[in-house]
């Protein structure tokens, strides 16, 4: 049987957190970086979600 290594991130595409004032968003993202790294993610990116799907969809296949 072969092993494979499997690396998982986390994507946040969007920073609209109902309930969370804006000079807490740091914090916010950080407990959910923390929570994904205490989880086993290998990393984390944010991004804007139609700046990966432009990303996605202009290439060529």
């Amino acid at each position: 049987m072969t092993k494979l290594d499997i690396k998982l991130g986390l994507q946040i595409p969007l920073f609209d957190f109902p309930g969370v004032a804006p000079d807490k968003l740091f914090e916010r993202v950080s407990d959910i970086a923390r929570t994904a790294e205490a989880s086993g993610f290998d990393s984390v990116r944010w991004s804007p979600a139609s700046s990966t799907a432009t990303q996605l969809c202009s290439r060529r296949w």
